[in-house]
C-alpha cells in the first residue's frame, strides 16, 4: 500500500510542477503520501489489509494487557480506546516506512502535569512498540497516545461520593429547589439533610465530609458549629441562588478532598532532602533514591527503573519541576522523595508508584 500510494504521490506532483511550475521535494512527497493514507481512515476502521490489521490488532491487544499486568488497570472493555490505539499504530507505522513526523501534541504539558497516569501507560504502550516491533518511537508518539488514555480515564472516572449537609435560611420549598439544584450539578455528593442553622447543632457530624453554608446574597453571616466538631468539618459557604461561581467553588472543595488524603499518605519526612549538594539532576536523583533505598520504601529493581523510565521520556514538568517515577508493578506503598539546591532553584523528587 504504501509503494503505490508514494507512485500515485510522484504521479500527482509531477503533474503540479509541469501545470504550475512549482518544485516539490522528497520529503512533501513522503508527507502526501503519508495525509493520503492517513485519509483512508474512516469511521474507526482501518483500510482492510488481511494479516497486517490483524498485526495492529494483536500489537494494541498486548499493549491493554501488559497495562493490566503492570498496573492491574482493565481497558479492555473500552473499545474507543482500543480503535484509537489501533488507528495510531497503523499511522506510526506508516509514518516510519516515510520518514514523517508528527510534531508535538497538543495539551501535552497538561497530560503530563495532570494526567501522569494516562501519561505512564503511554511511555509503556510505547515502550512495547520500539522494543518489540522496532517503532522508531518519538517524544510526540508518547503524547498523542497518552491523550488516548487521558479521554479513557475521563470516560470510565467514577467520582466518589462525599457526604454532605447543606445549611441554609428558608422553607420547605427552598430546602427542596436547593436540593435538586445541588443534585443536579454536584451528583458526586450525598445529601445527608438540609437544614438551618439553629438546628446543625443537632446533627452528628462524625461522619460528614463538609458542610455547605448558604447565605442570602446580600447578607453574608458565618457559620458556628458546637465546640467538638469546630475545625474538624470544613465548612464552604456560598450564596443561596448557587450561581455558577458557587458551583465552581464547591466543585473545587470536592476536587482538594480527591486530592489531598492521598497526597498526604504518600510524602514521608525522612525523604525530603533540603540543601542538597549536587550539580545536576542525576546525582540529585541518585542521593534520593539511595536514602529511600535505605529506608526499605524501594527496592534496588525499583531504582533501577526510576532510571530508566526517566531515559525513556523526561519526566520534566518544567524548567523547575521533575518527577522521576517508575512504572514496575510494586508490592511496597507509593511513596515520594524530594529535595531541593540551595545553589540552584530546580526540585527535584523521586516517586515510587505501586500499581
Amino acid at each position: 500500500m504504501i509503494k503505490k500510494t508514494y507512485c500515485i504521490c510522484e504521479e500527482l506532483l509531477s503533474y503540479l510542477e509541469d501545470s504550475c511550475r512549482l518544485r516539490f521535494g522528497e520529503q512533501e512527497k513522503r508527507y502526501l503520501a503519508y495525509l493520503l493514507i492517513g485519509s483512508s481512515y474512516r469511521g474507526g476502521e482501518i483500510p482492510s489489509d488481511g494479516q497486517m490489521n490483524v498485526f495492529f490488532e494483536e500489537m494494541t491487544d498486548e499493549m491493554l494487557f501488559r497495562i493490566q499486568e503492570v498496573y492491574d488497570v482493565d481497558f479492555s472493555t473500552d473499545e474507543i480506546l482500543r480503535k484509537g490505539l489501533i488507528q495510531h499504530i497503523y499511522s506510526a507505522f506508516h509514518r516510519f516506512q516515510l520518514h514523517i513526523s508528527v510534531g508535538n501534541p497538543p495539551l501535552i504539558s497538561l497530560i503530563k502535569s495532570q494526567y501522569i497516569e494516562a501519561y505512564n501507560y503511554s511511555v509503556l504502550c510505547c515502550s512495547i512498540l520500539q522494543d518489540s516491533y522496532y517503532f522508531n518511537i518519538t517524544e510526540d508518539d508518547i503524547g498523542y497516545v497518552a491523550l488516548h488514555f487521558a479521554a479513557a480515564m475521563e470516560r470510565s472516572g467514577e467520582s466518589e461520593h462525599y457526604r454532605v449537609i447543606a445549611v441554609c435560611g428558608g422553607g420547605f420549598g427552598t430546602y427542596n429547589f436547593l436540593r435538586a439544584k445541588l443534585s443536579r450539578y454536584l451528583p458526586n455528593i450525598a445529601i445527608i439533610d438540609i437544614c438551618s442553622s439553629f438546628e446543625i447543632n443537632n446533627h452528628d457530624l462524625t461522619d460528614i465530609d463538609f458542610i455547605i453554608h448558604m447565605t442570602a446574597p446580600n447578607y453574608p453571616s458565618d457559620l458556628t458549629l458546637p465546640a467538638h466538631h469546630s475545625g474538624r468539618v470544613p465548612v464552604v459557604t456560598v450564596n443561596e441562588l448557587l450561581t455558577e461561581d458557587d458551583i465552581a467553588v464547591i466543585t473545587d472543595c470536592i476536587n482538594y478532598f480527591n486530592d489531598f488524603a492521598y497526597l498526604q499518605s504518600l510524602f514521608r519526612e525522612e525523604l525530603f532532602l533540603a540543601g542538597l549538594e549536587v550539580e545536576s539532576k542525576r546525582e540529585a536523583l541518585e542521593q534520593i533514591t539511595n536514602i529511600m533505598l535505605r529506608e526499605g520504601h524501594i527496592t534496588a529493581d525499583t531504582k533501577e527503573a526510576i532510571f530508566k523510565r526517566e531515559k525513556v521520556s523526561t519526566t520534566e514538568i518544567n524548567e523547575l519541576v521533575a518527577i522521576p517515577h517508575s512504572i514496575l508493578p510494586l508490592e511496597l506503598q507509593s511513596v515520594i522523595g524530594g529535595g531541593y539546591s540551595q545553589r540552584t532553584p530546580p526540585g527535584v523528587g523521586a516517586m515510587a508508584k505501586s500499581s
